[in-house]
């Protein structure tokens, strides 16, 4: 563990644990672990495991992959969401897919744009969407622009889990 040398720079102080640096200073970490608070690494890339569901219908990954990546930094949410369908994957009958977010956004309107999504039907075409928050269920759609439509079993084309057809996210808001 590393301890802070106060006194390095002029002005620097240090009272009960709290570091006061003074203005037009900067306090830069060079461990190796970053800057810390309580033991957590500020800014530290968290992996997730999201919650895939649908309306009218359960999908299911199978042998694909659903991975996500996220970061909280002064209560603002960062990530990823990376979705491979593979042989076994599921999605017949299910309509407006959905998948779970890392940390309860803040109490915000239903259709408040979280970010960016593109799907690719491997080897033929991409579709670019939007990333939406579906109120009350601590999760995130996709709204297909290039086809004017919610993310489902057939939109924006019809997913064909042998293919490789995948589906990237990015997003961020405001935590609770």
């Amino acid at each position: 563990m590393s301890r802070l040398t106060v006194g390095s720079i002029e002005g620097l102080a240090e009272n009960s644990n709290v570091i006061s640096v003074p203005a037009g200073h900067s306090l830069n970490v060079t461990d190796a672990a970053g800057l810390q608070i309580g033991g957590t690494a500020v800014g530290a890339i968290q992996a997730y495991t999201p919650t895939w569901t649908a309306a009218g219908g359960t999908p299911t990954i199978g042998n694909g992959t659903l991975t996500g990546k996220y970061t909280v930094i002064n209560n603002w949410c960062v990530g990823s969401v990376l979705m491979v369908l593979g042989s076994t994957s599921s999605i017949s009958g299910t309509s407006e897919w959905r998948w779970s977010l890392p940390v309860t956004q803040t109490n915000t309107p239903q259709f408040q744009a979280l970010g960016s999504a593109l799907a690719i039907d491997y080897g033929t075409a991409g579709y670019r969407g939007t990333v939406w928050y579906s109120l009350g269920q601590n999760a995130m759609a996709v709204y297909a622009s290039d086809v004017a439509g919610t993310v489902g079993a057939t939109i924006p084309f019809t997913w064909t889990p042998a293919s490789g057809d995948y589906l990237t996210i990015s997003f961020s808001y405001e935590v609770a």
